[in-house]
């Protein structure tokens, strides 16, 4: 969990000189942040309202009408497997993604839609290299619309390639 927290300020460092102001890198952090805590946001809409019924999700409801906020936030961000499905997790979701970070980066010239991106990237990488040394969990968490089974050579080749666009998207940005 602490890895979570400071990921996007430890990646935001790269870019120190990337920016005529300090105003400008600190729009840029506040981006990375927000584009980092998308995905964990898109598990507090699971609970709420996606999957309300679920057994996990109701556990979480119930955390939070207690007001045992930090046991929410512990328990969202330890669920990985246990909530399936969820939006920003999708085949067609990274699709999309890649295609709005592309134009963000190209065409928008907004300091805090670049970092929104670039952080969600930033998660993105962070947990396709961590599901992927289980076939299972990475097509559980980010194939689950795709009824091909995928092989863990094609994950890591899924991985790889995934890392190599976002280090590229990172240079346009760092250059």
């Amino acid at each position: 969990m602490a890895l979570h927290l400071f990921l996007p300020l430890l990646y935001s460092l790269v870019f120190i000189r990337s920016f005529p102001n300090i105003w400008s890198f600190v729009f840029f952090i506040v981006g990375i942040c927000i584009g980092f805590q998308i995905l964990f946001f898109d598990r507090v809409l699971h609970a709420f309202y996606l999957y309300p019924e679920s057994e996990f999700n109701r556990l979480v409801r119930s955390l939070w009408s207690n007001k045992n906020y930090i046991g929410f936030v512990k328990a969202l961000s330890q669920a990985e497997t246990l909530q399936e499905k969820l939006l920003t997790r999708s085949t067609l979701f990274l699709i999309v993604f890649v295609l709005m970070t592309i134009f963000v980066l190209t065409s928008t010239g907004s300091i805090v839609g670049t970092g929104i991106m670039l952080g969600m990237g930033l998660h993105y990488t962070y947990d396709f290299w961590r599901y992927s040394g289980s076939q299972e969990k990475f097509s559980k968490q980010y194939l689950w619309q795709v009824k091909k089974t995928f092989t863990d050579r094609e994950i890591r080749g899924f991985v790889l390639v995934w890392t190599a666009f976002f280090v590229l998207l990172s240079l346009v940005v760092f250059i």
